[in-house]
This record gives C-alpha cells, structure tokens and sequence, in this order.
C-alpha cells in the first residue's frame, strides 16, 4: 500500500496544501517549528482514525478556523484506490469518510490502512514506564485483529466500570459483592483472551525483532522481548482461574484504595541485550537501535498479517544517528515500502535511494523536489 495524494485545508499550520507522493521515499527538510512533523501526523490520523501528538483533536484546527480537512487517496498492493477522508469542525467534532461515506465506527479504520509509526516520544519507550510499551504494542496488535482491538476497548470499559464501583463502594462504606460479581466474571473473560493474545504475539514477534536487529549489524549481541503478565501463568488453560483467585486475594485491597490492581492493564514486555536489561544497563546507542529494530519487526509483522505493505512514518530518527547507522537504514528502507522521512537537513546517503522525493519546508510552503 501506499499514499498517492494528499490534501490538507485549515490543518495545523498549512491553510491548504496539496502533495503527490512517491511510492518509495518521501523526506521532508526543515527547521523546527515548520510543518514537518504535521504532514507525518496527518497521515496517521487518516490511518488510525486518531492523532498521536495531543489527546484534544481540536488542536488540529488551524487558528481562527472553524473546521481542519484532510484527504488521503491510498492504493493497495491488489492496485485498487481508496480515498479517506478526516474532518474535524468545532460544531460537529470528528467524522470520517471512506470513498465518500460516513463511517459510524472509528475503529474499522484500524489496520484497514496499515502504518508503523516512529517518532521522538517513542524514545521513552524502553527506558520509561510501562504504559507506553503496552500502548506500542496495543497499537500494533490492533491493526493486525480487529478482534483484538475490540476485545481490549471490552476490557478497558469493564474496568472502568469496576473502578467506578469499588470507589462507590469506599464512599459508601458498603460492599455488596452482587454487583462487583458480574463487573469480575467479564473483566477476567475479556481480560484473559487479551492476555493469550499477547502471549501469542511475544512468542511470534521476538525471532523476528532478534532477526531484523541482528541483520542491521549494530553490533554482535543476542537481543530478547518477553511478556511479563500482572497475572502469572504457566499453562493459558490456567489463566482465568488464577485471574480469579487474584481478584480474591487483592478484594480487600482494592476496597482501600478503589482500583483494580492486577489484569491486562498492568503488564509489561521486557527488553534484553546479552541477558542484562536494556532499561537498566542500556546505553543511548543500544536504546535507539533497539528503536529502529522494533519498528522494522513491526512492519514486516504487519505485512505478513495483514497481507498489505504498511506505511512508514519517522519522525526526525536520523537526528542523531553516525553515519554507518544512517547508511544501513536507508539501505533497508528501499527494499520496504513507502516511507515518510523528516528531518532538519539533507541526508547524506540519500542518494543512494532509486525512488525517492524530497521536499524542503519554509515558512508554511512545502518546496516539492528540492
């Protein structure tokens, strides 16, 4: 798949721009505070129905606008085109056009348009807490099964529910465990089947991330991902009865402190170079290679799943990287798929792309073919 056109109106800093792409390379050049990284992001929302710089999208709207428009026309590997449409209007909120009809639920645009995104929040992902790596990873798990994505929004509902009670429970100084009973039986059913497929996934992902890491060449150390479940379990045939044995245990707990305080929303992966953990004993170096090896996997697990070559954004990732880094992922970006590229200035090994086009950003004016 890939992005042939796209059309921006009252977006961010652009109050109308309009953009053909090459099916290969795409880089954006520019300084700070130009535009670049509002092309990369209009391109997810058209992917994945929701931004990932800011929680209110009507950040989107250019300043003294009513209403923000964006229009992707994308082509699938079978060479049948889709367009896709995003609009966000101070009146209406949010609404979303596929070949010209409204779709009701958001979530069908999920994987629909696969995309692998990196950007310069996604360098805590190792090193920071857990939250961001269980969203790296829910992301991803989303576009490949809609029946993950659906499971998992269940699950996140239900908990929230059973938040709600536990707290109504504190405040009222009363418990009533025939109402907490149904909230449990649904939290540990859905939550269970996320757990497996995370499982799954680890077990199936982690060759492939070592793989990819090693063939970059970065350097000669074994890599490991692993899961590491709120809910310990040997056999998956086990998981829910020990799921509900926890919920007994911590009841009383909970109970003070009004939150649920196992399950899927408290799982973590974990990374490891040469049997040491990166997030303690990696360097920056390590950290960021690991970066650009976990995209990578990310993009051959999607296509593989998904049956259609994702989209690529990266979002100022040759920043800081030596000159043999910049080589080797260039060298690999040009047997992947389409891909969008910022950065502050003109790569040195660009060059060496067969199909690529450049564009330089100045002053709220994109520069095609620079």
């Amino acid at each position: 798949m890939y992005l042939k056109k796209l059309e921006l109106l009252n977006f961010r800093n652009y109050e109308k721009a309009k953009l053909e792409f090459n099916p290969g390379c795409n880089i954006f050049y520019g300084d700070n505070a130009q535009g670049k990284t509002n092309i990369i992001e209009a391109i997810f929302l058209l992917c994945f129905s929701k931004g990932f710089r800011t929680q209110s999208e009507r950040e989107i709207i250019q300043f003294n606008k009513a209403f923000a428009r964006i229009e992707g026309h994308f082509v699938f590997d079978r060479h049948i085109e889709q367009k896709v449409i995003f609009l966000y209007s101070e009146s209406e909120g949010k609404s979303i056009y596929l070949e010209e009809k409204k779709i009701t639920r958001y979530s069908v645009l999920i994987g629909k348009f696969p995309v692998v995104l990196l950007s310069p929040d996604d360098y805590n992902i190792i090193s920071g807490g857990p939250d961001g790596r269980r969203r790296l990873f829910d992301m991803l798990l989303s576009q490949e099964d809609a029946t993950y994505l659906n499971t998992l929004q269940q699950y996140n509902r239900i908990l929230k529910q059973r938040n709600k009670i536990l707290l109504d429970f504190i405040r009222q100084k009363q418990y009533n465990a025939a109402i907490l009973e149904p909230w449990n039986k649904n939290l540990i059913e859905y939550g269970s089947f996320v757990i497996k497929f995370r499982q799954a996934f680890v077990s199936e992902f982690c060759p492939l991330l070592a793989r990819i890491y090693k063939e970059l060449n970065f350097a000669n150390e074994s890599i490991d991902f692993s899961y590491r479940p709120s809910i310990p379990f040997q056999d998956e045939k086990d998981i829910q009865t020990i799921f509900t044995s926890i919920l007994n245990h911590n009841l009383k707990y909970e109970l003070k402190r009004g939150i649920t305080l196992k399950g899927p929303h408290r799982d973590d992966y974990d990374f490891k170079i040469d049997n040491n953990a990166l997030k303690t004993y990696g360097s920056r170096g390590q950290h960021k290679s690991l970066l650009v090896a976990l995209k990578l996997a990310e993009f051959y697990y999607l296509k593989k799943k998904r049956e259609e070559t994702p989209i690529i954004l990266l979002d100022d990732l040759f920043s800081d990287l030596d000159r043999n880094r910049e080589r080797t992922i260039l060298a690999i970006l040009q047997n992947t798929g389409q891909t969008f590229v910022t950065n502050a200035k003109k790569l040195e090994f660009i060059n060496s792309l067969s199909q690529k086009k450049e564009y330089l950003i100045k002053q709220n004016t994109i520069l095609n073919s620079i």
